[in-house]
């Protein structure tokens, strides 16, 4: 971090922000019992330099109902590989790791086909070794983005079915770069009145189109991570059940192929990263696993679905 490390406050901000992102500072002052001053000052630097409070809109919005995280081994340098498959359009993130894997990328379609191709695409350029893709079945847990009251953290199951027109994307457009955006702000953005502005952002999320996400920056919060794919022993359903409830399981999604559970890990070092694997590791039912430690991100670019 550059500035003075998270303390006690942070903390409480950060999770009361998690909540609520959009959260204004008589509301996180009342959450978190700070003063209203501390809240203001404490909250503009975590925002300035530890998270991103954005919009996080359901892929298939966008008619994007293909998606598979993509694990890519490389010959030679990395940064040309990363370079060139951060380039691909259908691809909105770009990690490159330590380990076996030199660089994980996930890839966002709207056909199997266009996957497939992408996929290819990625295994043909110049410098990779090997690309094997595990495509998504469901995202079960999302850090990123808060529980509903029920407990529910699945974002990726059960599209949402409420239409999207143009003002609609147009918000969304402009929540995903700032989720705290102001409805006055959003309001003179699209033309529309205060009013009728956030009676639309409202409805986006109700109906599960639009969710407000706090992300950290991993480096700025003093935090490493890691990527976990995961096969079972036995039955998959109690194993998931287990992860979704080990609070250092950041994301985790179902997928097809060997390795039927993909999940990334969080810790505040790198001897806690390597507990924490082994504490994934241990839980009944596990299986055979491959890891990867995420060195640097070089692309997170998902507001580009709604060009």
């Amino acid at each position: 971090m550059t500035g003075p490390p998270l303390d006690a406050a942070d903390e409480a901000l950060l999770g009361a922000l998690a909540q609520d992102g959009r959260a204004g500072v008589e509301a996180l002052a009342r959450t978190t019992g700070l003063p209203r001053g501390t809240v203001r000052t404490r909250t503009q630097r975590l925002l300035a330099e530890v998270v991103d409070v954005l919009g996080i809109v359901h892929p298939a919005v966008f008619g994007l109902t293909e998606y598979a995280l993509v694990r890519v081994a490389a010959t030679g340098p990395v940064g040309p590989v990363a370079a060139a498959v951060a380039a691909l359009d259908a691809v909105p993130f770009v990690s490159v790791t330590a380990g076996e894997t030199a660089l994980v990328a996930e890839v966002r379609t709207r056909t199997r086909a266009a996957l497939a191709g992408t996929v290819a695409r990625i295994a043909a350029a110049p410098g990779v070794l090997s690309a094997e893709s595990s495509p998504y079945l469901e995202i079960l847990k999302d850090a990123s983005v808060a529980a509903t009251p029920t407990g529910d953290d699945t974002v990726a199951s059960g599209a949402p079915t409420e239409p999207v027109d143009a003002l609609d994307r147009r918000l969304l457009a402009e929540l995903q770069r700032d989720g705290r955006l102001s409805y006055s702000s959003l309001a003179e953005g699209v033309g529309l009145s205060v009013g009728a502005t956030r009676t639309r952002v409202l409805r986006l999320l109700d109906t599960g189109v639009l969710h407000i996400g706090v992300r950290p920056r991993p480096v700025a919060a003093g935090l490493v991570q890691a990527g976990v794919a995961m096969a079972a022993h036995g039955p998959v359903e109690p194993l998931i059940e287990q992860l979704r409830r080990v609070d250092s399981v950041t994301y985790l999604a179902t997928a097809l192929g060997r390795w039927p559970l993909i999940a990334t890990v969080r810790a505040e070092s790198l001897g806690g990263l390597a507990d924490q694997l082994d504490r994934v590791r241990s839980l009944p039912g596990a299986g055979p696993s491959t890891t990867w430690t995420h060195l640097r991100l070089v692309k997170e670019r998902y507001q580009d679905d709604l060009a």
